[in-house]
């Protein structure tokens, strides 16, 4: 009986559950949250840039049909449209991917965090086997706390076969912990290289988006501020029809 005893002690854990993989659980669940939500705004990133450019081709196309006398208008809105029609093009060739090629810098850092975040879904899918096994271990640890303290009605035997089981569940549910824990540590360890990866993904992206809007927006963008003082004077005078009425009464 005094051997017993010994094994139901060694059995016996400080808490019910191990407290790091319990922590490593939660940052991991947390840091996948985070990722998540920030692919998603990086792809949402990419289409919005994709409308600017197809908006701003579709405006320019519209504004291209002026149909008046200003010989230097007409040319700068033609080249205006054709530029960014061309560019609207490309945009909307590119689809769902982007202004971002697959072989891009910041597509191959992209499909690492995907890759990253898929792994901790993989352990995840652990968590039960963990949960399970745990549930196991508490069962007997309690069983045998009770049995403990009437073994003289309970008998010797009965006891020892409670020990066993309660030692193997025990080793079964440390061995899940084994296997588990170190693929967590490792995920959790690299979490920063994922955040870095995200940011540098992003920004180079919104880099690839304003070179293309810059190549394609120069010349009318040379062009509105060439202008804009002398439109924004007549704008300050008021409505055409004011204009008219000012005008005829010099």
């Amino acid at each position: 009986m005094h051997c017993l005893k010994k094994t139901v002690a060694s059995a016996t854990l400080p808490s019910e559950t191990d407290e790091a993989y319990t922590e490593l659980r939660t940052n991991l669940t947390r840091t996948k949250a985070d990722l998540s939500t920030a692919l998603s705004m990086l792809q949402k990133s990419e289409k919005a840039w994709m409308k600017v450019l197809s908006t701003a081709g579709a405006f320019s196309t519209a504004v291209a049909k002026y149909d008046g006398e200003s010989p230097t208008l007409k040319k700068h809105l033609g080249d205006a449209a054709a530029a960014m029609g061309e560019l609207g093009d490309k945009a909307g060739a590119a689809g769902a991917n982007g202004l971002t090629p697959p072989d891009a810098p910041q597509a191959a850092l992209v499909r690492r965090v995907k890759t990253y975040v898929s792994e901790i879904a993989a352990v995840e899918a652990e968590y039960t086997k963990v949960a399970r096994a745990n549930k196991e271990y508490q069962l007997y640890k309690k069983k045998v706390t009770a049995l403990d303290k009437k073994k003289d009605k309970v008998g010797e035997e009965k006891l020892g076969r409670n020990y066993e089981k309660l030692e193997r569940a025990k080793a079964d549910h440390a061995g899940v912990l084994d296997r588990v824990k170190p693929t967590m540590e490792r995920l959790w360890a690299a979490r920063g290289d994922m955040y870095e990866a995200l940011f540098v993904s992003y920004w180079l992206g919104v880099d690839v988006s304003l070179k293309a809007a810059g190549d394609g927006m120069a010349l009318p963008r040379a062009f509105a501020k060439e202008r804009q003082e002398g439109l924004v004077a007549k704008a300050a005078a008021g409505s055409e029809v004011a204009l008219m009425h000012s005008s005829s009464s010099k």
